[in-house]
């Protein structure tokens, strides 16, 4: 199935991936809920196609109607995603604006 370059291949692929991700996700912690969000949104984009080229890597065949059904899969996490990080802004936003508010009326 694999000879040894096409697996070195893949090896090395697969660790810059998560080397990759894991950097993103230590950025976006310094950000809390909403960095996080963000960094789910960007995972949910890639990931069919990281599951896709990586299967093909390794020799298993997709057919059409299985990636049409990860990205239809991807694109409604997606949404949702963006729905909790618009509600997360909006409730960080408020929350920045009622100190400032409430010191006026002082």
């Amino acid at each position: 199935m694999l000879d040894g370059s096409e697996s070195l291949a893949t090896f090395i692929l697969f660790a810059a991936v998560t080397v990759i991700l894991g950097w993103g996700y230590n950025r976006a912690k310094t950000y809390g809920r909403l960095g996080i969000l963000a960094w789910l949104q960007s995972i949910v984009l890639m990931s069919p196609w990281l599951l896709f080229f990586g299967l093909f890597a390794l020799g298993i065949y997709l057919n059409l109607v299985s990636i049409l059904f990860l990205l239809i899969v991807s694109i409604a996490i997606y949404i949702w995603l963006g729905q909790q990080l618009r509600e997360a802004g909006q409730d960080a936003l408020l929350q920045q604006k009622q100190p400032k508010e409430s010191n006026k009326r002082l």
